[in-house]
């Protein structure tokens, strides 16, 4: 793939599918609102094309949020502070996202008060980004009803991503604990991002997450620790376009789980799980050129997760993985950090 951001071709591709400054105004230049009108149908078509990616995002930025969940104990004798430093690196499976959809309602759409029909020739559905990779044979077709003839033929975007497993790494400091409250801040700053020989623009990370000892509270000892968390996540991709910088890609989203962890007493090992309920937004915004802008929001399709791994400490550095079965997408997380 050539040095461009793959989610910024995602919207150039989706775009430029009704928009060629020498073919698609044959025709067609009395049409006044056709900019607008080709921007609605750009929009619906980069909706299906990209959904995958925010559905992976969303899965990924809200995992690796908790290691245990023993709040605030010290690796240290004597010192007053649980600090943790680590990276935290999840792969959200991709086998239940749609990898193809049917355009146009699975037909034609009309506009223009019916002198244009918009359709595709093909298979019957065209890939998502997450789809086939090589050049389809999908074309999308412009119909001037009043000629009958072709005034726009454009293959269908093919997919940018031919992956099993969808990765995202997060940088993340953890400090605590005061009344048996402890905070994880999550910072990446924008910085360019290239990999595999591609280009991924400038990408910027922050969160903030507070958790609470639960069993502090009971008043006999417990054979487990408990804990209660809510984290709130950022993420925004920014690129280049025409010389200018645009925020293509602006991502939150915030998760609340409920948390616990046994060690195991002659071992160095604590196994610990959860149960989540998050909610992860993405704003899309591309200016195309002679359009305008296409701007989406999607939601990411994970609600619920059920999470269960284990971490293993070797005097100071902490190791830990742990696999959660979501409401639509599963992930698997691993961590590797310093803890004092």
């Amino acid at each position: 793939m050539h040095r461009t951001s793959a989610f910024t071709l995602a919207f150039v591709l989706a775009g430029l599918l009704f928009v060629s400054p020498v073919h698609a105004q044959r025709g067609l230049d009395d049409l006044s609102d056709l900019g607008e009108t080709l921007q609605r149908l750009s929009k619906g078509y980069a909706d299906n094309y990209v959904q995958p990616v925010t559905d992976a995002f969303g899965a990924g930025v809200n995992s690796g949020l908790f290691r245990s969940a023993d709040v605030g104990n010290s690796v240290i004798p004597g010192f007053p502070f649980d600090v943790y430093a680590g990276v935290s690196v999840s792969g959200t499976f991709t086998s239940s996202m749609k990898t193809s959809f049917r355009p146009f309602g699975g037909g034609s759409e009309t506009f223009g008060d019916g002198r244009f029909t918009v359709t595709y020739e093909g298979s019957g559905e065209v890939p998502t980004v997450l789809g086939q990779t090589e050049p389809t044979n999908e074309d999308i077709v412009i119909i001037d009803n009043q000629t009958g003839e072709t005034v726009l033929r454009e293959k269908a975007p093919q997919g940018l991503l031919d992956t099993r497993v969808a990765p995202l790494i997060i940088p993340q400091v953890g400090v605590g604990s005061i009344a048996g409250t402890d905070v994880q801040l999550r910072y990446f700053p924008k910085s360019k991002l290239s990999w595999g020989g591609s280009s991924y623009g400038k990408v910027g990370v922050f969160g903030l997450a507070v958790r609470h000892d639960i069993d502090q509270w009971v008043p006999a000892p417990l054979p487990i620790n408990i804990a209660v968390q809510g984290a709130w996540n950022q993420f925004s991709l920014e690129n280049e376009l025409q010389g200018q910088t645009q925020e293509v890609l602006d991502a939150s989203g915030w998760a609340f789980n409920l948390q616990a962890s046994k060690g195991v007493p002659v071992l160095p090992v604590i196994f610990y799980g959860g149960l989540q309920y998050e909610k992860f937004n993405v704003n899309y915004d591309y200016t195309l050129p002679n359009i305008g802008d296409i701007s989406l929001a999607q939601t990411a399709a994970n609600r619920f997760r059920g999470l269960a791994g284990f971490s293993v400490s070797l005097a100071v550095v902490r190791f830990n993985v742990d696999y959660a079965i979501g409401s639509a997408n599963n992930v698997v997380t691993a961590g590797l950090g310093v803890r004092l």
